[in-house]
């Protein structure tokens, strides 16, 4: 900028001298106003140094202006940045800025502090650590919602995952990733934060703990009434009607042989439903037999009882699969063919289920009236059969999904995970040191 003003003055300068040159050399008997060529040349050249030298003039205006801007925008920037650091900072959770090339832009001190390892004094990428899903399974490098985020171009909402921070510490995160792009629309970065979630997920581990304590005490309980009625009841109604049958045959006359008759139909119908409120209590057949057998006699005996058909896909199930999940998956079954003919008034029921890469696949569906499902089957106040099934899934990891609509029957699809780990429950200590 200097340089453009000191050439600016120097042209006006020396154009101010010759042209006092030229008025004081002025010859009247000379062409051209009284001037010699030599003077005409000199003149043209005058002209074309104020030219010059105004040029330069509007030049260094300009260039002062664009200075300015340029100046007023790194000052904005820098405050852009200024704040975008204090927000960053004032921030209860843990935020940074990665590049595809995993370089790290930007962080503030709460990430800082979350994933600084206590052996070395550097900061550690969080996607050296080792991560968890809640299911149990290990993060792999492209699995971290920042990577996906990069990969995709998505954004990841409030990913739950256990992760080793800091000292070797496990705490529960809540992973938010955006990516962002650069001004020809390539993704270039993506922000991610990190909310620690351990708190909340410890509640539901300890109402989830509570309410698989409640089933399993509930289970048996169950198990011990069944066996009492099985066992001392049953028997003593079979004892009952042989007696029964042995008067029968030795009575005096037809009145007398036609009464213990009738006493010994009435002894032998108790003892169908003993046996059948044995089976609703718990199903011996289950504990013997496995979840294959104990299905096919469920879905049978609704049918006898509704007078409908039933269609039963069960042959892809193996024999026994972990106790758990087979009284889970039985009961969850029960409760859907009781929904069935408390509400449905169907003409017809499907049972299909299946296990496929560690997942308990059953299918549930009806022909019936339907209706409109609760948009959370598991706090749906006015659907307690729903409730009680989603309940029951969520001890093990189990997911439900519903599908009706009124005039067009219910179908539920029901998913049950096999893992050992979720057998025992979602908790810190189930997951691999």
């Amino acid at each position: 900028m200097r340089h453009l003003w000191f050439g600016a003055a120097s042209l006006v300068l020396s154009s101010a001298v010759a042209c006092a040159y030229l008025v004081r050399n002025a010859d009247g008997t000379m062409p051209f106003w009284g001037y010699r060529y030599d003077d005409v040349v000199l003149a043209l050249a005058l002209a074309i140094n104020l030219l010059t030298g105004a040029v330069l003039i509007v030049a260094a205006r300009r260039e002062i202006k664009s200075d300015y801007e340029r100046f007023t925008a790194q000052q904005e920037v820098l405050e852009h940045e200024r704040q975008l650091a204090a927000v960053l900072q004032h921030m209860p959770a843990a935020v940074c800025v990665l590049t595809p090339a995993r370089d790290l832009v930007m962080c503030n001190d709460n990430y800082e502090k979350m994933f600084r390892s206590a052996n070395a004094p550097h900061l550690s990428m969080h996607t050296d650590f080792d991560a968890f899903s809640p299911a149990g399974e290990l993060y792999t490098v492209d699995r971290w919602p920042c990577q996906r985020a990069l990969r995709t171009g998505e954004t990841i909402h409030g990913e739950d995952m256990l992760v080793s921070v800091g000292d070797g510490e496990r705490i529960w995160l809540s992973v938010s990733a955006a990516p962002t792009s650069d001004s020809t629309g390539t993704l270039s970065s993506v922000v991610i934060v990190f909310s620690d979630v351990s708190d909340r997920r410890f509640s539901e581990e300890a109402n989830t703990n509570a309410l698989r304590g409640v089933i399993s005490a509930q289970e048996s309980e169950r198990l011990r009434i069944a066996r009492e009625l099985h066992d001392e009841l049953g028997q003593d109604l079979a004892a009952l009607s042989i007696g029964l049958k042995s008067l029968e045959s030795t009575a005096p006359d037809a009145d007398r042989k036609a009464k213990v008759a009738g006493f010994r139909r009435t002894v032998e119908m108790m003892s169908k439903h003993v046996r059948a409120i044995t089976a609703d209590l718990r199903p011996l057949v289950l504990v013997d037999f496995g979840l294959r057998h104990a299905l096919e006699e469920l879905a049978h005996g609704w049918g006898e009882r509704l007078a409908i058909s039933v269609d039963v896909h069960l042959d892809d199930l193996p024999e026994r699969l972990p106790e758990t999940s087979e009284l889970v998956a039985y009961r969850v079954v029960q409760e859907a063919l009781t929904n069935v003919a408390k509400h449905a008034n169907a003409r017809s029921i499907s049972l299909t289920a299946r296990l496929n890469d560690g997942q308990l696949r059953i299918v549930v569906e009806d022909d019936g009236l339907g209706f409109t499902p609760p948009v959370r089957p598991a706090t749906a106040g006015r659907h307690f059969g729903l409730t009680g099934i989603s309940e029951r899934l969520f001890t093990i990891g189990g997911t439900l999904e519903v599908e009706s609509s009124p005039g067009a029957g219910t179908t539920l699809f029901v998913n049950l995970p096999m893992r050992e780990e979720v057998s025992h429950g979602r908790s810190l200590s189930g997951l691999p040191n």
